[in-house]
């Protein structure tokens, strides 16, 4: 397993994920998610605190005003 860092806001690993979190996964599974290898970065923004809430999903999809 190898240190990633997530580029966007989304589900990564079955978790919703925050840009610039660290996280851990195998390569084969690095391969289909918005990550960059960590090397020795440091996370742009702070990771959120396990228990925080999750925001809310957005709502409105075709013909919403």
């Amino acid at each position: 397993m190898a240190d990633y860092i997530v580029e966007k806001d989304g589900w990564i690993a079955g978790r919703l994920r925050r840009a610039g979190e660290r996280l851990s996964l195998s390569a084969r599974a690095a391969k289909y998610e918005h990550v960059s290898p960590a090397g020795d970065r440091i996370p742009a923004v702070e990771p959120v605190p396990a228990g925080a809430p999750a925001p809310a999903p957005k709502r409105g999809g075709k013909g919403a005003a």
